[in-house]
């Protein structure tokens, strides 16, 4: 299992509450991480399961969710920003991608709404 959460408190929350969850508190397995970084993608490995949370994708940075998919199709996708929305309508097969896609409430609100 892998968590990529927004590197702020909202995200980090949305990170801790997948933590729970998977009941899996091994730091290496957690990455926060921001809109505009290269994802560390290597670290992902063949089938497992990866979450995002309060995270958002961009239409320039979408070919990262599409090199996970390469590799797992076990992704869970938690966001509340509309950009996230926008690309969805953009690209419909983003919308089979496990998980929820919200406005209007916290991701971390998000998270544990969708875990628990």
């Amino acid at each position: 299992m892998k968590c990529f959460y927004h590197n702020d408190h909202d995200g980090r929350c949305a990170g801790a509450i997948v933590a729970k969850y998977e009941n899996n508190y091994n730091l290496s397995d957690f990455f926060e991480v921001d809109y505009v970084m290269k994802l560390p993608l290597d670290v992902i490995r063949e089938n497992e399961t990866v979450y995002f949370v309060d995270y958002s994708f961009k239409k320039d940075t979408i070919w990262q969710l599409e090199k996970v998919l390469e590799k797992t199709r076990n992704v869970i996708w938690i966001d509340h920003h509309t950009s996230s929305l926008n690309l969805e309508m953009e690209l419909p097969w983003a919308k089979e991608i496990e998980g929820i896609r919200q406005d209007k409430i916290s991701g971390a609100g998000l998270t544990y709404m969708y875990l628990f």
